[in-house]
């Protein structure tokens, strides 16, 4: 067989009764979300969960950018600390990088209509996004702030991270000083389009005092707005090049109290303090471990946050088509549902097509993964084969689409490592007939890891192992594990007609 073409069978009949694959209002929509730290958890294949846990209502907030709870192993960098990639939503709800640069735009929607395409517009704000549960925390692989030997303190990308610690001021004389130090990524943060185009996303870096009482003192601020409060900065360089702030306070209001100091931030960012102190008129210092020797003296809050949201619907030839993701943090994978709605009195026929472009180009090794029965692909970066400790591949990728149509000669492989003879575009179709007044619901998986198989690959044959098991388990399971339905509506899994 040819390997540059992988053909799958088309889906059969598809016309169904359905109801509607659910859709937010705003008695749904929530609104605050925030990160724990846990321990580390690594997933190769899912466990099974013991019954499916349905999106819920939630009153947090979410993000558009999720980082996964992986460490990277190919020397490559990390989105951050143990977090090798990330989920970039754009704005039309396609992935956008992976961070390691696997993908320049993943299943970007279109519907069309004869001749006539129209894609998922990209409009989406961040405003106009629902928020859902389930609330993902510790076991989730969450992350909020973890302790580096030696510091300083990292605070990971989430939504309300917060690092804090007691300060007991009785007996403080004369002028009260708080000093520390940040730097964060990027720098100013104002200028920032939190890694992706959802420019109306929340988005914050903050220092707080409060009181017994709950009195709370913005001492610093900095968001997309600029910088407010009352600190005297002073530009200073880190320790690795990067720009950093070295902030001053005044806390004498606060003589005679004990209050508490917080560290909070709301991005897609990293951000990490050090060097924080606190010293009286008579230099009585009130911190120890201002430079984060572990986590000795300081505490961070059981936060959760979702990861779960819903786009506003979008008219596309007569239906009304929403767009939903879901990963959590200890997961390889991310799932998009997507649901077309027929809101007339008959029934309509389209062809949905989801369009993928590899960010390897055409020196992706891409493979049907062995064991999932033509429902998913596997490939791997097939460039150049590495020649120092320096040299960069893209990380392994698998995508499952279920039941469905690969077409034409979009999912062409390269025969050998490195030549660029493949092709970088992935295309995945659907005919789909939603009756009049019902619901057609689709489901596709990207899977992402911290390798690269063509580090240590010697020619084209070489497997993506642990992308292949995962894959293979999607495709197989989805319907009896419920850990890959988890944050699924149930419209959606009763109208999903590819798995």
């Amino acid at each position: 067989m040819d390997r540059r073409t992988f053909s799958l069978s088309a889906i059969g009949a598809l016309v169904t009764t359905l109801t509607a694959c659910g859709g937010g209002g705003s008695a749904s929509e929530p609104a605050a979300g925030n990160v724990v730290p846990v321990k580390d958890t690594s997933i190769v294949v899912q466990p099974t969960a013991p019954a499916a846990e349905l999106a819920s209502a939630s009153s947090l907030k979410t993000g558009t950018v999720f980082l996964q709870r992986v460490a990277a192993t190919d020397r490559d960098p990390e989105a951050a600390p143990g977090q090798a990639n990330f989920w970039d939503l754009r704005t039309n709800m396609a992935l956008g990088d992976g961070y390691n640069s696997q993908f320049a735009g993943a299943l970007n929607l279109s519907v069309t209509l004869g001749t006539d395409a129209r894609p998922f517009p990209a409009d989406q704000t961040y405003a106009g996004l629902t928020a859902w549960g389930p609330e993902l925390g510790a076991a989730d692989g969450v992350m909020a702030v973890t302790f580096p030997s030696p510091g300083p303190a990292l605070m990971h990308p989430g939504r309300g991270v917060r690092l804090q610690k007691t300060l007991d001021l009785t007996g403080a004389t004369g002028a009260i000083s708080l000093v520390w130090a940040s730097m964060y990524q990027p720098a100013p943060f104002q200028n920032s389009t939190d890694l992706e185009s959802f420019i109306d996303a929340p988005f914050y870096w903050q220092v707080v005092l409060r009181d017994s009482a709950g009195n709370e003192l913005k001492l610093y601020r900095e968001d997309r707005s600029g910088i407010t409060g009352v600190s005297i900065p002073d530009r200073i360089t880190g320790p690795d090049g990067v720009p950093s702030t070295d902030r001053r306070a005044n806390l004498s209001a606060y003589a005679n109290q004990i209050v508490v100091l917080c560290f909070e931030h709301d991005s897609g960012y990293n951000a990490e303090v050090s060097s924080v102190s606190v010293k009286d008129g008579a230099g009585k210092e009130y911190v120890t471990n201002g430079s984060f020797a572990g986590a000795r003296g300081w505490t961070v809050p059981a936060i959760k946050t979702v990861q779960n949201v819903q786009s506003a619907a979008r008219p596309l030839h007569g239906l009304d088509v929403r767009r939903m993701f879901y990963t959590q943090p200890n997961a390889l994978w991310g799932r998009w549902t997507d649901c077309f709605h027929n809101p007339s009195t008959t029934p309509i026929t389209v062809t949905v097509s989801f369009d993928s472009t590899l960010g390897s180009g055409g020196r992706g090794v891409i493979y049907d993964t062995p064991g999932a029965n033509g429902k998913a692909l596997t490939s791997w970066d097939g460039g150049a084969p590495i020649t120092n400790t320096t040299t960069s591949k893209i990380r392994d990728i698998g995508m499952v689409f279920g039941n469905g149509v690969v077409k034409e000669a979009q999912k062409a492989s390269a025969l050998a490592m490195d030549p660029p003879d493949g092709s970088a575009n992935i295309k995945f179709t659907h005919t789909i007939t939603v009756p009049a007044g019902g619901s057609v619901a689709l489901v596709n998986f990207i899977i992402m890891t911290g390798t690269d198989t063509g580090r240590t690959a010697s020619d084209a044959s070489a497997r993506a192992t642990e992308v292949d098991n995962l894959a293979a388990d999607i495709a197989n399971n989805f319907r009896s594990n419920f850990a890959y339905q988890r944050g699924m509506m149930q419209a959606q899994l009763d109208t999903l007609i590819n798995f």
